[in-house]
């Protein structure tokens, strides 16, 4: 999975009214957001620009993981407002509302960069009685938000809630075309820094990085060349299960994750003079869980000389172990064919029907065609409801012979 979002481009943003003034302060969000991955600091400058430049009361920010409510894991809850975190009011949200909040249970089923309105998360009648909205939201400015999940690996994802528009034009065509080109760079500054945090390793310098243990953390300089490696960094290499070093350039071993890889380097070390732009993707491990890497430009030179030449940080890390999908259990429970059974089992662990094609050896519309026969067995006409059958007996146990 790559999160690496499509950029709209100077003639869109003026076609859908971002002018000029805004694209440089949009340049200055996105730099406030990369160094915010390392120095936990820079999140207030980071959100009182995003205020200023969008034109929002604020915003809340949510990394989660786990859909029903018994499961539910909050990683992270922010409100920012005018650069300033409101401690108080996210401690009397979680305190009065939380559990009350009608609209909760909707956001976690919000389609993936969808945008939502938050009056279309309560029914008529919960508008009018909700104490949720109508207290809650009145104190947070939030009566006029906008909801929008960005998806993370496996069950997790991150929520953000821009608060009511500060002047009148409301929620324009280009206030939402600036808000939809924040997305990715917000979303991959949470990621990353929630992945610094588990690995206590934040405000680090970049020299103090490479004694990181649990994480594989690769330096690159300007030309996208291997700068310095840590020890976790060395063994991913050595191994080249996923990623290797060829001729002093990072390389992933399989095609197409080695396109999206290249595509994350370029874009993190930029010609001179541009905005380099951080990014995230998965490597593959069959039957290991997948690798996590994230790629950040590093635009200002630090103290320490040795980190002088360093233009991008790969940050590699352990995706959560997620439930064994037995492909036998799978066979037997949904009558498929040996290869039928193996293709439904990759298709639920995320990979495409291309990354399939290629590990396997095979042909996609080979591929394909065992997946339409798939489909025609259980009447389904979508990869989704496939994916959702095979996960829904994941862990199931071995039947006995």
């Amino acid at each position: 999975m790559c999160l690496d979002f499509r950029l709209l481009d100077t003639c869109s943003n003026r076609l859908y009214g971002v002018g000029v003034s805004k694209l440089g302060l949009y340049d200055d969000v996105v730099t406030s957001l990369q160094k915010a991955i390392l120095h936990p600091s820079a999140w207030s400058r980071a959100f009182r620009l995003i205020d200023e430049a969008v034109g929002i009361h604020g915003s809340t920010t949510v990394l989660a993981a786990g859909e029903r409510t018994t499961d539910v894991r909050i990683f992270a809850f922010w409100y920012y407002d005018r650069g300033i975190r409101q401690f108080e009011l996210e401690n009397l949200y979680f305190k009065d509302y939380y559990d009350i909040d009608e609209r909760i249970p909707r956001v976690r089923r919000i389609p993936e960069n969808k945008v939502v309105h938050i009056k279309d998360l309560y029914t008529a009648s919960e508008l009018k009685r909700s104490a949720a909205y109508n207290e809650a939201m009145a104190i947070c400015n939030g009566q006029d938000s906008l909801h929008v999940r960005l998806a993370g690996p496996n069950d997790t994802r991150i929520t953000w809630v821009p608060n009511d528009p500060t002047d009148r034009e409301g929620w324009s065509t280009g206030k939402l075309a600036l808000m939809r080109r924040l997305f990715p760079h917000l979303h991959h500054a949470i990621w990353a820094e929630h992945t610094l945090n588990g690995a206590g390793i934040l405000t680090s310098t970049l020299a103090d990085l490479l004694g990181a243990t649990g994480l594989g953390i690769i330096q690159l300089d300007g030309r996208g060349r291997i700068f310095d490696i840590n020890d976790r960094g060395k063994r991913l290499l050595r191994n080249r299960e996923t990623i290797y070093d060829r001729h002093g350039f990072l390389h992933a071993k399989r095609r197409l994750e080695d396109v999206k890889l290249q595509k994350l380097i370029s874009r993190a070390i930029p010609s001179r003079g541009s905005v380099g732009y951080g990014g995230t993707t998965t490597f593959n491990r069959w039957p290991k869980p997948p690798l996590l890497t994230q790629i950040h430009p590093i635009q200002a030179q630090e103290e320490d000389p040795r980190t002088w030449s360093v233009a991008a940080l790969v940050v590699i890390s352990d995706l959560p172990g997620r439930p064994e999908i037995d492909q036998g259990v799978v066979a037997q429970t949904l009558n498929f064919t040996g290869m039928e059974s193996r293709v439904a089992v990759m298709l639920a662990e995320g990979k495409t029907v291309p990354l399939i094609a290629e590990e396997l050896g095979r042909k996609e519309s080979t591929i394909r065609h065992h997946v339409k026969r798939m489909f025609t067995k259980h009447n389904l006409s979508r990869q989704t409801e496939l994916i959702d059958l095979v996960r829904a007996i994941a862990g199931a146990p071995r039947t006995e012979t």
